[in-house]
């Protein structure tokens, strides 16, 4: 039973009285009066009389308005104080003060609450810390001018246990910044002066290494063919990588190229003259001296989630001497890929490729190489690719458009429409991840070929159903050996049933290795069906491979080396040819915006069909030059 500080004043100005009140209600109540409830009403009065002496509690108007400003002179005030102490220690890892001491002080502060004038002031609630001590004491006026507001602040309490002294020694100790603006800014000044010191200074490191070890890549210096734009890629687009990824950033020689926004734009040109032994391909050669220009583009685009490249040129042959001859060749290829989800990508290309059909084209009965036909490619893909996770799969579209020109010859002009046809093709792929470096896939070929002429001049009708059927596994060994090969089934089925099926073993693929640093070498496979116009023909069957070597002697010299090889099977027939070509190229690179180019070619085909075996020899050099 508590009681306010008003009842135990009056208590101790009438104990016996309040004693015998309690006494003879609880008489009343109960009709029973008891020796305990006696004992309790005595005893209750005789610590009233004890725990508040007189001279506590002082009969003025200052003591009413004590009262009135802060009654805290209860016991039951005091004993919760006592009780949230408690509390504090038993969480704590001190020991508990004493109470009575405790007490002892807060009657003291209570004697003291009252200024000179006898005019009361507000008191500060005490706080107690872990250690029972008084943390009430006004912030340090100087230590916040001296910017030391911690020193100021007074601690709040905390029921947590207080760090040791070792503790806090132990703690890494803050940086403390100087209140004065002009020492501030000298600071950083310095430091952003030992930060650029120190990238220059790794950028020469890299720049020297680079030029000890030869290892700097840069792109192949040989001629690109508008072949390689037509359809003959890798079996999956997940293999392709912006041009920003396949670069060297410490190539000294690199194009710096013209930036809009994310976009950045690398255009460069190359003329020289090419001198060859055989300028027709030809059983009989005949030599030539020709000028020739490529003009080239190179774009790329990064951003959040998509990539973007575009990679172009144009050539133009013009002959100085020998035969006339007259001839352009071009070649444009857009990749894109945007991240749908963070499993999710979608892949689209568009290509196109034009140039004149040479001596190792497909035979084409009243056609010869020396009158060819200009040959328009178009293509492209789209498709969703799943490349995270265990589990892989793609489905990519497909659509090829091919165009040929009529030929005017000595007897008149042929028609090149029975070959102008469109193809029309899905990819399905499935595969599953047994580790980073190795995936296994099984791929599923579907589609379509339209000819425009259902019907041809001699009366076959050529269209046909394609299927392919491959398994193949992905691999990707850091940057030392990555790509994907595929071996399977291919077959194009002419709906005219007294055309043959063109089939065959299929394979794709591209693998790229880098033994050492400075050397890469690229492996491209390929196989795909041609058309053919010959009487009772159905088309063939054409093989490839490309090996890519590209050596950096030095930061400023690069070596490099191309080999074909291709097989060309006639469906129903034994007639077959074969197309070998190297090439080795040197780079030397005066600065970063002109080189000098030089290229030794070779070329040949075997046939065993009559008039097609032919060889022939160039050389070329030239200038390159670079934004």
């Amino acid at each position: 039973m508590f009681l306010n500080h008003r009842r135990l004043r009056f208590v101790h100005h009438w104990p016996a009285w309040a004693g015998c009140r309690l006494w003879s209600a609880d008489s009343v109540r109960t009709k029973r009066p008891s020796i305990l409830r006696r004992h309790a009403a005595f005893v209750l009065s005789l610590i009233g009389a004890l725990a508040l002496p007189t001279h506590a509690w002082p009969q003025t108007a200052n003591d009413r308005l004590l009262a009135q400003v802060e009654p805290r002179g209860s016991l039951r005030d005091l004993l919760d104080e006592q009780q949230q102490l408690i509390d504090r220690n038993l969480l704590a890892s001190d020991p508990l003060p004493d109470p009575i001491a405790e007490a002892e002080r807060q009657q003291r502060t209570q004697s003291e609450l009252f200024d000179p004038a006898g005019v009361p002031t507000p008191r500060r609630r005490p706080v107690f810390g872990s250690t029972g001590e008084d943390r009430t004491s006004t912030p340090d006026e100087g230590a916040i001018a001296a910017g030391r507001e911690t020193e100021a602040r007074p601690e709040r309490p905390s029921f947590r246990s207080r760090p040791t002294d070792a503790q806090q020694s132990a703690r890494p100790a803050r940086p403390s910044r100087a209140a004065d603006p002009a020492v501030s800014r000298q600071r950083n000044a310095e430091e952003r002066r030992d930060e650029e010191e120190r990238l220059v200074q790794e950028e020469r490191e890299r720049e020297q290494e680079a030029l000890s070890t030869g290892g700097i890549r840069q792109g192949s210096t040989l001629t690109p063919d508008a072949e390689d734009y037509e359809r003959a890629q890798p079996v999956g687009a997940a293999l392709a990588q912006s041009a920003g990824e396949r670069r060297d950033e410490t190539d000294p020689y690199e194009a710096e190229g013209i930036r809009f926004g994310n976009l950045i734009l690398r255009p460069s040109v190359e003329t020289g003259i090419r001198v060859t032994d055989n300028v027709d391909l030809t059983p009989q050669k005949e030599s030539a001296v020709l000028s020739e220009t490529t003009l080239r583009l190179e774009a790329e685009a990064d951003g959040a989630e998509s990539i973007a490249t575009i990679d172009g040129f144009l050539t133009y042959e013009k002959a100085l001497s020998g035969p006339d001859l007259s001839e352009p060749e071009g070649g444009v290829e857009a990749v894109a890929s945007y991240n749908l989800t963070r499993e999710l990508r979608l892949n689209g290309s568009v290509r196109y490729a034009g140039d004149y059909e040479g001596a190792e084209a497909p035979y084409s009965p009243g056609v010869s190489f020396t009158e060819s036909s200009f040959e328009h490619s178009f293509g492209s893909t789209l498709g969703i690719e799943k490349y995270a996770g265990p589990l892989r799969y793609s489905i990519t579209g497909e659509a090829d458009r091919t165009v040929y020109s009529d030929v005017d010859t000595a007897t008149g002009t042929v028609s090149q429409d029975d070959r102008n046809s469109s193809l029309l093709n899905l990819r399905l792929r499935g595969g599953y991840e047994i580790s980073p470096a190795l995936i296994p896939f099984a791929e599923l070929e579907v589609g379509r070929r339209f000819y425009d002429n259902e019907v041809d001049a001699d009366g076959f009708e050529h269209s046909a159903d394609r299927y392919a059927l491959r398994g193949g596994v992905r691999f990707d060994l850091s940057d030392k050996l990555s790509g994907e090969i595929a071996v399977g089934y291919l077959t194009e089925r002419p709906d005219d049933s007294r055309l043959a099926d063109v089939d065959g073993w299929s394979v794709e693929g591209q693998v790229a290795w880098s033994p050492m640093r400075g050397t890469d070498i690229t492996l491209g496979l390929r196989t795909d069906v041609e058309g053919a116009t010959t009487l009772g023909a159905s088309g063939s069957l054409l093989r490839g491979v490309d090996l890519t070597v590209s050596r950096r002697l030095r930061a400023d010299l690069e070596l490099s080396a191309e080999l074909t090889a291709e097989r060309r099977d006639y469906v129903a027939t034994d007639d077959e040819d074969t197309i070998l070509s190297a090439e080795i190229g040197a780079t030397y690179w005066m600065n970063r915006s002109a080189a000098i180019i030089g290229r030794l070619a070779h070329e040949r085909q075997t046939s065993t069909l009559p008039g097609r075996d032919y060889r022939a020899n160039s050389a070329f050099l030239g200038l390159r030059l670079q934004h």
